[in-house]
């Protein structure tokens, strides 16, 4: 989905990879997700951090298997930056997605395909 989120910077260290980007508070996705009280839908959470994985290994991919996901609080678009940080092990990645301050909002285990 185009405009959902840009990419304010990204940086890598072997098999960790940081990208802070920056969603678009005003996608129409939030018309229905919720009016007046907009949150980040979970699928567009895992778009986000499968997007960030194909960038880091030039191809398009795909989940192939979620062992773990757990969101701990709702990522909310209110103009912040937030952080996805994974470790990239051949097809496996294990991540989270902080909010500006550094808490932790999102934690994923999973295959890629």
């Amino acid at each position: 989905m185009t405009d959902f989120y840009n990419i304010i910077s990204n940086s890598s260290e072997g098999n960790k990879h940081a990208y802070v980007v920056k969603i678009n508070e005003h996608h129409r996705v939030f018309e229905g997700h919720f009016p007046g009280n907009p949150i980040v839908p979970g699928v567009m959470s895992l778009m986000m951090i499968r997007e960030c994985a194909e960038r880091q290994l030039g191809h398009a991919t795909r989940f192939a298997y979620i062992k773990d996901v757990k969101y701990i609080q709702a990522i909310v678009p209110n103009g912040e930056e937030i952080t996805i940080k994974f470790d990239l092990d051949g097809n496996n990645i294990a991540g989270e997605v902080n909010d500006s301050t550094g808490v932790s909002l999102l934690k994923i285990k999973a295959t890629l395909a």
